[in-house]
């Protein structure tokens, strides 16, 4: 089977000195996660889907106790669902398919089916956990304030604050950009953008910032659920 690899450019990828050709994908496989060309996460967010729970029942959490089960998720499932999700730009479609496997997983360890009927409140509450979209919060915050924290020649730095020189964006719908999603976010935490560089550019005061923006989504969001 010849080498596949995925270009994010138009020109073709050419190795020299070797006689192996490498031909592009569009949707590539890598450590388990699907990506796609042009970038999306319904590709990636799809192997999480169907049996996942299912397997995690079987192979892992059969023997534990409730609390090292969702130490263990916690601590191992999580961190690869979410991998590199500080620069992810969601739409709602894709939190709620992220939420649906986090829920899952959740009646999973707690041994509880729909016939229980328990409100997703008081699931996040029993096991000490949060809801997804809180989680992929504070990650993108506290990267956005590692960034900011960055010298100016720094290139995620340049990125995150430059602007294209030529070009305008087309008419219509447009497509969601970072920037977007963290206004958006900074307003679901209660943080002014204007006061984003001067809280970010303290490390200490930026983490309790972001602890107490964590505290108030998640209040917000109980009181929602419970109207």
């Amino acid at each position: 089977m010849p080498t596949q690899v995925m270009a994010i450019l138009e020109h073709s990828i050419k190795v020299y000195g070797g006689r192996e050709e490498l031909k592009n994908a569009d949707v590539f496989k890598y450590l388990g996660q699907f990506s796609s060309t042009p970038a999306s996460l319904n590709q990636r967010s799809e192997p999480h889907s169907p049996g996942h729970s299912k397997q995690l029942r079987r192979d892992i959490y059969r023997e534990l106790t409730v609390k090292t089960k969702v130490k263990v998720y916690v601590a191992i499932c999580l961190p690869i669902l979410l991998h590199s999700s500080e620069s992810w730009t969601l739409y709602s479609k894709q939190v709620r398919r992220l939420e649906a496997f986090h829920i899952r997983c959740l009646q999973c360890i707690l041994g509880i089916t729909w016939r229980n009927r328990v409100p997703h409140v008081d699931l996040f509450q029993t096991p000490n956990t949060t809801c997804i979209e809180s989680m992929i919060i504070t990650r993108q915050l506290r990267w956005v304030g590692h960034v900011i924290r960055m010298p100016e020649n720094r290139l995620p730095r340049q990125v995150l604050f430059g602007e294209l020189r030529d070009g305008t964006r087309a008419t219509g719908g447009q497509k969601k950009r970072f920037k977007d999603q963290l206004k958006r976010n900074l307003k679901k935490c209660g943080i002014e953008p204007n006061q984003l560089e001067t809280l970010a550019s303290d490390r200490c005061t930026w983490r309790l910032t972001i602890k107490k923006a964590a505290e108030t989504f998640e209040g917000k969001r109980t009181a929602t659920r419970n109207l």
